[in-house]
């Protein structure tokens, strides 16, 4: 199942909307659709990377979509949209995340942020007693690109799919 959901600044009210889960993508991101291409070339965004992983298919061995173990106390197994930061300008955005492993290595896609072109990085909701923050990383915290401040709250906004 793939959810959205609308945050605001818990001070200026300004508002953002954040996808992640999988919904039937579950089934797999190397599942070919009907027009011949893996179902990652809608998702990855870029043909530098669509390249990366055409290349990563081509020439590695025992190529595999990871997916960890099951763990209903999770939101988040394996692959799916996912919640970033960059921690240069503190934008954060929705993306696609998966991780291919293969006998040597792994890869896991570089996403940019489209306003600076810094390297994202995936990022949480984090309770602070009453109120919510959003971090990346190591400390790499959310600021309102309106006020600057740092706390989040739930908006009305709730979308679901499959």
């Amino acid at each position: 199942m793939g959810e959205g959901y609308g945050l605001e600044c818990e001070r200026c009210k300004h508002s953002f909307e954040i996808h992640e889960g999988g919904g039937f993508l579950d089934y797999g991101i190397f599942r070919t659709e009907p027009n011949g291409k893996p179902k990652f070339h809608e998702y990855v965004g870029t043909a530098k990377m669509i390249a990366e992983i055409n290349d990563i298919m081509r020439t590695k061995e025992n190529v595999a979509e990871y997916h960890p173990p099951y763990d209903p106390n999770k939101k988040f197994s394996g692959s799916g949209w996912k919640m970033y930061l960059c921690p240069e300008c503190r934008r954060l955005d929705s993306r696609y995340y998966f991780r291919i492993t293969f006998t040597g290595g792994e890869y896991e896609p570089p996403y940019h942020c489209k306003k600076c072109k810094k390297k994202i990085l995936p990022a949480k909701l984090r309770k602070s007693g009453d109120a919510m923050r959003i971090v990346a990383g190591k400390g790499i915290w959310w600021k309102c690109p309106k006020c600057g401040h740092d706390k989040v709250v739930y908006n009305n906004v709730i979308i679901c799919w499959d």
